[in-house]
């Protein structure tokens, strides 16, 4: 990895996790398992390529729906060049596997996995692309066993997976 794109990552991820932070210390607490939210930004790198996805995305989810949505870029660090951006949507979730004991104070640590719909604009008019969008947040104390991160695969399977900043309240 170059040192300009390994500096870029440093700055987006420092970033990311405090306006994760911001965002979720913003929320009121609110009690029970029944409704969550879900808050994560940051730089993820495509498995097997060059190619980095910035995300960023919050949202609200029970025990039988998901509403949310965020922005994307994806693009190319050297030479850097825009590949696709805009908008995506939550279309339906998937599941939420939640660690024992749930909560830890007003935040709750699990996975979530949720299909979701690239928005707007995609090149070359393809917008509409489906994603799974897999988001593990790991609590002092509530380990899910899996890493901290965001793992969001295309519908053509291309597959972007890092530790960036999540977390559930």
């Amino acid at each position: 990895m170059n040192a300009k794109r390994r500096a870029f990552l440093k700055t987006v991820a420092v970033g990311s996790t405090g306006s994760v932070l911001v965002n979720a210390l913003a929320r009121p607490a609110r009690g029970g398992d029944k409704d969550r939210h879900f808050t994560f930004l940051g730089g993820i790198p495509r498995v097997g390529g060059p190619e980095v996805l910035l995300l960023n995305g919050c949202g609200d989810f029970n025990a039988g729906s998901v509403a949310g949505g965020g922005s994307f870029t994806i693009f190319n660090p050297d030479p850097l060049d825009i590949l696709a951006f805009g908008t995506w949507q939550a279309d339906e979730l998937i599941s939420f596997v939640p660690t024992e004991p749930r909560t830890f104070g007003a935040h709750a640590a699990g996975i979530l996995t949720i299909a979701a719909r690239a928005a707007s604009p995609m090149p070359e008019g393809k917008g509409g692309k489906v994603a799974t969008v897999k988001i593990v947040c790991n609590l002092p104390g509530l380990q899910t066993g899996e890493s901290e991160g965001v793992t969001v695969t295309l519908e053509d399977g291309t597959t972007f997976s890092g530790g960036i900043g999540t977390l559930f309240s």
